[in-house]
């Protein structure tokens, strides 16, 4: 088999939520052909006694705590040099803050937001990207998987965007979101490079509070679009009248109202 660009598909592949993530396979099968197994001790079994190869290992896990540690351990040792994802449910988000002993964090993705680091692994297989360590923490994961959208060179009128939060898979769907509403705005790893910041404010307590003083104080004129699971009255009067924000997006409605907050800002920043 030519390896260079083959996936193994490794689960159950039928159900709602990986559906997408087979569907998206499917429409690069010549390219990108796809070889599925049931489970983990099968394809290691096929790699053993067939020898073949594989670039791209994706490990469907549709409930918790469905593969143990020492299975997980096998397939790394069986395809030591091979790109590994598994691609999680719902159902198994707690996994990754429970039980970290299972499966490194750079191997981690939900699968709604599992496309763009297939699409990620397939530039690391055409040498466009580098492939991350088993030991690579949360933000190295997330600076290698969300690239600056645009050289900043290339067009006075780019924006720059900065995205605070803590949790690595809703950075990584902010990123894709924004990378679709707009071609001018440029994901940056410092709030300071920031006309733009989109801050996770969930948990509001006095520490993120403290962080958005110091941050207004250094950036005064950045514009801060607040993101909440539920904003409450008086938590978006204080942000607001204290630190000179937006109004807050709640995190459910984030689809549907970012983009029109956000193209209001690339049309006419003072505008948001």
């Amino acid at each position: 088999m030519d390896s260079s660009h083959s996936i193994a598909v490794i689960g159950q592949n039928n159900t709602p939520e990986m559906r997408p993530v087979i569907d998206f396979l499917s429409r690069f099968s010549e390219s990108v052909p796809a070889v599925y197994y049931p489970d983990i001790p099968l394809f290691v079994h096929t790699i053993n006694e067939q020898l073949v190869n594989f670039e791209i290992v994706l490990v469907l896990q549709n409930r918790p705590l469905e593969y143990s540690p020492e299975t997980i351990q096998q397939l790394i040792n069986t395809v030591p040099l091979t790109q590994i994802l598994c691609c999680y449910s719902s159902w198994s988000e707690s996994d990754g803050r429970n039980h970290s002993e299972y499966w490194p964090v750079s191997f981690r993705i939900p699968a709604r937001a599992a496309i763009p680091r297939i699409q990620n692994a397939i530039a690391i297989i055409e040498g466009i990207k580098q492939n991350l360590p088993l030991s690579a923490g949360k933000d190295e994961v997330y600076l290698n998987t969300i690239p600056e959208t645009l050289d900043r060179e290339s067009d006075s009128n780019n924006l720059t965007v900065f995205i605070d939060s803590a949790d690595l898979e809703f950075k990584l769907m902010l990123g894709d979101l924004i990378k679709q509403i707009s071609n001018q705005l440029i994901i940056v790893n410092s709030k300071q490079e920031a006309q733009l910041c989109l801050w996770d404010m969930d948990p509001l307590s006095e520490v993120q509070l403290e962080r958005l003083k110091e941050f207004r104080n250094q950036s005064p004129d950045s514009v801060i679009i607040p993101l909440m699971n539920f904003p409450q009255p008086e938590e978006v009067v204080l942000l607001k009248d204290q630190f000179n924000t937006t109004d807050a997006t709640p995190k459910l409605h984030l689809t549907s109202l970012l983009p029109d907050m956000i193209e209001q800002f690339v049309s006419k920043p003072e505008a948001v």
